[in-house]
């Protein structure tokens, strides 16, 4: 069977979010028909045969059952169980409502897991355009198109501008010095990339941007109300759920803005105008709130305002790849109509010429 994993350090192994939703409800259930904690873990070990069960849970029974707590066991692997999983587990250990607590997360994994399905669906085919155009352009610089200007130049046509671009851009393509500057240009870029600074860049960015930006905001706040839902309504306070759902929304506006929303949290102001203040967090969610501190119903109305932020994320996904694919099949249509033009005009002038 393929690893799920990259590796066996406990601080690297990485988890499929359907793999980790899956044992979150199956734990759940054992728990619930009143299976201690430690024989519930070691039927899901022998039940199981996924690299969940192979790598990690072992590991969470034997320190379970030498006396550590559940939620210190899971924090060995940070990379397979988020902070928000940890936190929720910890919680639950000090109110005694872990399989209450094991059903949230497994929804709110079940969530996750269904939000990046559709996003591969619906990013799968102008991806697939994209590289099947990407190497059809390829192949005519490589073969036909290169015949085509050798004929024209030898028939001793005056060349334009955009021929002579044309035959310059076969020209580097051929040269091995230009797949070697692409190959270090992408080196350098993915390298970039995985630096914090250069992630966290990146990332900030793309959250500005026209379409995409809206996208992000709405996912990251999506995240946000979910898991500040589930934390305040497992007892967790909301000066350490706000830290904690910061992290778990993955946009890098709230993470850095949690130390100024905890603050003032701390100096005693209410959660909506710490929060109003800050153009990213969007008005429906900071209205919520606000009813949130007046009434007591703070995780209900949170848990709504993720549900419609959810709502949200799809709508402008799906906009989004609808817009984007007449953007890719006009951007493809530009490049075959540059090569025509490139190759036909030296031949209208040698036509015209004679």
């Amino acid at each position: 069977m393929r690893s799920l994993f990259g590796s066996t350090d406990p601080a690297h192994i990485r988890c499929k979010t359907s793999t980790l939703a899956r044992f979150t409800k199956q734990l759940s259930v054992l728990i619930g028909s009143g299976v201690p904690l430690h024989e519930a873990l070691d039927s899901l070990t022998r039940l199981q045969t996924d690299d969940l069960s192979i790598f990690v849970i072992p590991e969470v029974s034997s320190k379970v059952t030498r006396g550590h707590r559940l939620s210190s066991a899971l924090a060995q692997f940070p990379r397979v169980f988020p902070s928000t999983y940890t936190a929720l587990i910890r919680a639950s250990e000090e109110t005694g409502s872990l399989q209450p607590v094991l059903d949230k997360l497994a929804e709110w994994l079940e969530k996750q897991d269904s939000i990046e399905r559709h996003v591969k669906k619906a990013l799968t085919y102008p991806v697939f355009v994209i590289v099947l155009a990407g190497i059809l352009t390829l192949l005519l610089f490589k073969t036909v198109v290169p015949q085509i200007l050798e004929t024209v130049v030898a028939l001793g046509a005056e060349l334009p501008l955009p021929t002579k671009i044309l035959m310059f851009t076969i020209s580097a393509i051929e040269s091995p010095l230009f797949w070697l500057l692409v190959v270090c240009i992408v080196s350098l870029v993915v390298y970039y990339l995985r630096t914090p600074k250069g992630y966290l860049q990146t990332i900030t960015v793309l959250h500005f941007s026209p379409v995409l930006g809206e996208i992000l905001m709405a996912s990251g706040n999506s995240r946000y109300s979910n898991t500040l839902a589930m934390l305040v309504d497992s007892g967790v306070d909301i000066i350490r759920s706000c830290r904690i759902a910061a992290e778990a929304s993955g946009n890098p506006l709230i993470v850095n803005d949690a130390i100024r929303v905890v603050k003032e949290l701390r100096e005693g102001r209410y959660f909506r105008e710490a929060l109003e203040s800050r153009p990213f967090y969007p008005l429906m969610m900071i209205n919520m709130v606000g009813v949130g501190d007046e009434t007591g119903r703070m995780a209900e109305l949170l848990r709504r305002s993720g549900l419609l932020l959810e709502e949200e994320t799809m709508y402008r996904l799906d906009s989004f790849v609808n817009l984007l694919e007449p953007i890719i099949l006009a951007g493809v249509s530009l490049i075959v109509g540059s090569v025509l033009v490139a190759i036909m005009l030296p031949m209208a002038n040698l036509v015209s010429a004679l």
